[in-house]
């Protein structure tokens, strides 16, 4: 898990609901995060699996968490792919409709 040192010693002096709250506004859970790249959520949990892009918290239930600014660094260098992935989630997206 990687966060920043600054955002560390924020945390450190925080009370607990202080932390939770300042959680809850930076982090993503996997379908917000999927959203959030415009992929489906399973690329997002497919991608952790393959070690492509691993969340920033995973709590001992399961729960995925990831940073915004995490997700924002990964939209950035990723971008193209993103952008094809996009589009050809699109494509299939218009295919199911005229099947109907």
């Amino acid at each position: 898990m990687f966060i920043p040192d600054y955002i560390m010693e924020r945390l450190k002096v925080m009370t607990v609901d202080e932390q939770k709250d300042f959680l809850r506004k930076n982090t993503l859970m996997v379908k917000s995060a999927s959203e959030y790249l415009g992929i489906s959520k399973q690329s997002l949990i497919r991608w952790h699996a393959l070690g492509k892009l691993v969340p920033d918290l995973v709590l001992d239930d399961g729960y995925r968490f990831y940073f915004k600014w995490s997700l924002d660094a990964f939209k950035e260098k990723n971008k193209d792919k993103l952008k094809d992935m996009r589009i050809i989630r699109n494509k299939k997206t218009a295919r199911k409709s005229t099947m109907r």
